[in-house]
Order: structure tokens, then C-alpha cells, then sequence
């Protein structure tokens, strides 16, 4: 009884820890993003910034792919991925700092030495973005996803006072650089302490994703890799990358076709952070999909009733509309937790995902530029090209959302595994010990069991179970597996040992020639589809 208390605080502290790194981090990029805009001539605004963070990202993600092929073997007590983030934010500090100075040095000045400059401060971007998503996707998802939240919204609010307070006091743009390559030294600075200090113990926990590759598996090493990756990307993760990337896509037309002004941007990030701060404060998770749907009603009615709007006053349009990128940002970082989550490599996951959000973001910066340039002459056509994009986007949602599964399956408060997980997450940070666990389960049970039906899960699990050659008890692990349990829910549900569990799970892995739980999962959605 006296040790759950610390955990629960314990879980708190690594959040409000990794908050802090997160804010420092997007204060720190934004705030650089904002000094270099003035520093360099740049022809279409954020349009060669976006190309720069995304040339970065694409590097880190294909040294990534590369430097992992070989698996995840320890070395001196770290993962080879945890080796590589850890140096690869010690080299974009240098780098930062490095470029950061040649800025300052040549301020006003164009060529291709400013531009390396730039390309050069961008560097610590990826590197630090993968490491703090890392660091919350090994918080629980409830605690992470409110962290992202209120560290994104507050974020928002202090670059943008920042940024008055630079305009207000005719701060020179190097000094603003300076501040805001400080800042993610700082966050580079902590997520390296708390990487060596928690992640460490959260991958040696994770006995059910850390499961030895069966020997029959690892004979045949180009077909299993095909597998995988067809597997590992199945339809839910399909979609959600494809979300993330248009999410992402019209913030980058948005924010490169039109900039509000920094007074109705606070208004907007305070809005936010008031209302999130009360949604944390009195619901026990935070609703991804009432994010998303907020966001699109904000973003919608700007463009649509601005005409309405401007009668309420001439900025209630442009408060909407930040009120709305501002939520897509962050339900974007939802999404990317998610996803780190539901993948056996959270580094390389973490990676991609990222890679997948710049990829949109250049995407409608590129968009935003070219239209401009083509409608130059029609004033209405300009007018109208942010509704068609925001039209495209709702549509694609739909597409996309037809069956409800837009999310990664595993680790998301979204159906019954997900409840399950925020049940057992709750059940520790309270401190309830494993009573608690088995109430919150038994509740998310029934939920689930209303919102799906029990056929929803045993009927792929049985047509598996007959091609497969399945046992009874394989068949109900093979049910739980499914539905994103863990070791710990299993050895409760079917009071059996912790051996006798993982001994049923490596034998189905090894019969249905997978190597992970979303493995697990992506097949039966697969076969349910089917």
C-alpha cells in the first residue's frame, strides 16, 4: 500500500519532466523559425525553412532504417538506438550552436553559407522531436497524451509573448535566435538525462513486445521481413499516417498563406490552454476525436462565416482559426504518441512519424506558394483556395474514418483495448494495486463488450485459431492479444503464471508467424476485414 503512492507520483514527475523538455524544444524551434525569417532573405517566407526540416528529418530517418536493421542488441546497458539518439543530440547541439553563430555573423547577407546556417540550426530538430516522443511514449497514454497537450498549448503561448516582448522592445532578431537555440540545448540537455534515467526500466518491462523470435522464424529472413512490414503496417496504421500527413499538409497551407496577428495568436493559445487545463482537470482522458473535432468546427467556420464573424468583431475569424491549428498540432502529437507506441522500434517508429508530419507540412507550404503565385490575379480564387483544402480534408477524414479506425491500434484510449489500457494505466497511477487494475478492466470490459459485441473479437480470433491450428487456451490468449493486453491482465484473467502466459504467446507467435503484438493485431484486422 505504501508503494503505489510513488508510483503514481513517480509516473507525474517523468511527465512534467518531459513536459518541460517538450516546451523547450517548440519554443525553442519556433522561436529560431521566427529570428531566421529575418535574419535571411528567404523569397517565400517559410516555404525554404519547411524544405530544410524536412531534408533533416529524411536523413535521420534513413540513418535510422539503416542503423537498426541489425535489431536492437544491447551494448554497455543501452539499446544500439538509444546509443544513436543519445549522440545524435550531442552532434545537433554542436551543430545548432554552430549555426545559430554563423547566423548571427551573417545577418542581412544571402548565399549558400547563410543557408548551411540554417540547415544547420534545423539539424537538432529530429533528433530531439524522436527523443521526447520517445520519452512519452513510455509514459502511460492517458498521462502522455495530456502532457503533449497542455506542454503544446503552453508552448504556444509563451513564444508567441516571446515574440511580442522581442517586436515590443526592438530586440534584435540574433538575440532571439540565440534565446531560441538556448532553449532546445536545454531540452536536448534533459531528454538525455531522462532517457538514461527512465527509459531504460521502461523497456525492461516490457516483457510482452521483448518476446524471443521464434528459431523456425529466423531462417527465412527476406520472407519474414516482407511479412513484417506488411503486417506492421495494416490498415489502422495506414490510415493514420495518411491522416497525420494531411493534418499536417493544411497547417502548413494554412500557417504559410496567412499569419495572424501576435495578440489574437495569444488570445488563441490562452483559449486553449484554459479549456484543456479544465478538460485535464475533470475528465479522466483526454478524447482524441473531440480534439480533431473542435479543430475542424474552428478551422471550418473561420473560412466559412468569416462574413458573420467579422460582425462579432474583426478578429473572431482569425481567433478561430489558430484556436483550430492549434488543436490539430496537438492532435497530431496525439496521434504520433499513439503510433510510437504501437510499434516494437518506438525510435524508428518515432522517426517516421515525424518524417511523415514535415513531409505534410512542406507539402502545403509548396501548395500555399504555388497557389499564391498562380492566383495572383484572382483575388476570389485566392479566397476560395483555403475552403477547398479544408473541404479535401474532411472528406479524406471521412473516407478514412468509415469504419472508425483512423487510429494505431494499440496504446489509444479509442475501443476496448484502449480502455483497457487507460483502465490498467489509472489502476497504478492511483495506486490501487491489482483490485484496482481488475475494476478498471472489468469496467472497460463492459464498455468495450457494448460498443463492439463479443463477436467482434472471438470471431477473427477463431477462424485464426481453425487455419492455425490453434489450442483452446492459445485461442483465448490469441483473444486478449487482440485486444492489447498485457502479461500482467492475462495472468489475473486466466490465473496461470507469468511463464505459462508468455509460453501460450510464444507459441501463437511462433504458429502465426508474427514477432509482436501489433503484429498480432494487424491480423486480426486483417482477417476481420476479410
Amino acid at each position: 500500500m505504501d508503494k503505489a503512492p510513488a508510483k503514481g507520483d513517480g509516473s507525474l514527475r517523468k511527465a512534467a519532466l518531459v513536459g518541460s523538455c517538450l516546451i523547450c524544444m517548440f519554443v525553442g524551434a519556433w522561436t529560431c523559425d521566427y529570428s531566421m525569417l529575418s535574419l535571411v532573405a528567404f523569397r517565400n517566407g517559410y516555404l525554404p525553412i519547411r524544405a530544410f526540416s524536412f531534408a533533416a528529418y529524411l536523413l535521420v530517418f534513413l540513418i535510422a532504417c539503416l542503423g537498426l536493421r541489425g535489431g536492437e542488441k544491447a551494448a554497455s546497458g543501452q539499446t544500439r538506438s538509444q546509443r544513436a539518439l543519445e549522440r545524435a543530440l550531442g552532434c545537433g547541439c554542436l551543430l545548432l550552436a554552430i549555426g545559430s553563430i554563423g547566423l548571427v555573423f551573417f545577418a542581412g547577407k544571402s548565399g549558400a553559407l547563410p543557408m548551411l546556417c540554417v540547415f544547420l540550426v534545423k539539424a537538432v530538430g529530429p533528433p530531439l522531436t524522436i527523443a521526447v516522443l520517445v520519452l512519452l511514449a513510455k509514459l502511460p497514454f492517458d498521462v502522455a497524451s495530456k502532457t503533449a497537450a497542455l506542454s503544446m498549448a503552453l508552448a504556444f503561448l509563451i513564444e508567441i509573448m516571446l515574440r511580442l516582448a522581442f517586436a515590443s522592445a526592438s530586440a534584435g532578431e540574433g538575440v532571439a535566435l540565440l534565446l531560441g537555440a538556448t532553449c532546445q540545448i536545454a531540452g536536448c540537455l534533459g531528454a538525455l538525462v531522462l532517457m538514461r534515467r527512465f527509459v531504460l526500466l521502461a523497456e525492461s518491462k516490457g516483457a510482452d513486445e521483448l518476446l524471443p523470435v521464434p528459431s523456425s522464424a529466423q531462417t527465412r529472413p527476406s520472407a519474414l521481413c516482407g511479412m513484417r512490414l506488411r503486417r506492421m503496417w495494416g490498415q489502422t496504421t495506414g490510415r493514420s499516417l495518411l491522416v497525420i500527413v494531411a493534418t499536417s499538409l493544411m497547417l502548413g497551407y494554412v500557417r504559410t498563406g496567412a499569419s495572424s496577428k501576435g495578440a489574437v495568436e495569444a488570445v488563441a493559445a490562452l483559449v486553449v490552454l484554459v479549456a484543456l487545463g479544465l478538460a485535464v482537470r475533470c475528465a479522466p482522458r483526454l478524447n482524441a476525436r473531440t480534439l480533431l473535432a473542435v479543430a475542424i468546427a474552428c478551422v471550418s467556420a473561420a473560412f466559412l462565416l468569416n462574413p458573420f464573424l467579422s460582425i462579432a468583431g474583426p478578429d473572431v475569424g482569425s481567433t478561430l482559426a489558430d484556436v483550430g491549428t492549434i488543436l490539430f498540432e496537438i492532435n497530431i502529437w496525439i496521434m504520433s504518441i499513439a503510433f510510437a507506441r504501437s510499434c516494437h522500434r518506438p525510435v524508428l517508429a518515432a522517426a517516421g512519424v515525424r518524417l511523415a508530419a514535415v513531409t505534410g507540412h512542406l507539402a502545403g507550404a509548396l501548395i500555399a506558394v504555388g497557389s499564391s503565385a498562380i492566383m495572383g490575379s484572382h483575388p476570389e480564387a485566392s479566397q476560395a483556395a483555403p475552403l477547398v483544402i479544408v473541404f479535401i480534408y474532411v472528406v479524406l477524414l471521412l473516407v478514412l474514418y468509415r469504419d472508425g479506425a483512423i487510429y494505431p491500434s494499440a496504446g489509444f484510449p479509442i475501443g476496448e483495448e484502449g480502455l483497457s489500457a487507460a483502465g490498467r494505466s489509472a489502476g497504478i497511477a492511483g495506486g490501487v494495486g491489482s483490485a484496482g487494475n481488475a475494476a478498471a478492466a472489468s469496467s472497460a470490459d463492459a464498455i468495450g463488450d457494448w460498443a463492439y459485441g463479443d463477436e467482434y473479437w472471438k470471431g477473427p480470433c477463431r477462424s485464426l485459431a481453425d487455419e492455425f491450428g490453434l489450442t483452446p487456451r492459445e485461442t483465448e490468449v490469441l483473444e486478449q492479444l487482440a485486444q492489447g493486453r498485457d502479461l500482467a491482465f492475462m495472468e489475473e484473467k486466466f490465473v496461470i503464471s507469468r511463464n505459462t502466459v508468455k509460453m501460450h504467446v510464444r507459441n501463437i507467435y511462433a504458429k502465426l508467424g508474427v514477432h509482436s503484438k501489433q503484429e498480432v493485431i494487424d491480423l486480426v484486422e486483417q482477417t476481420r476485414q476479410s
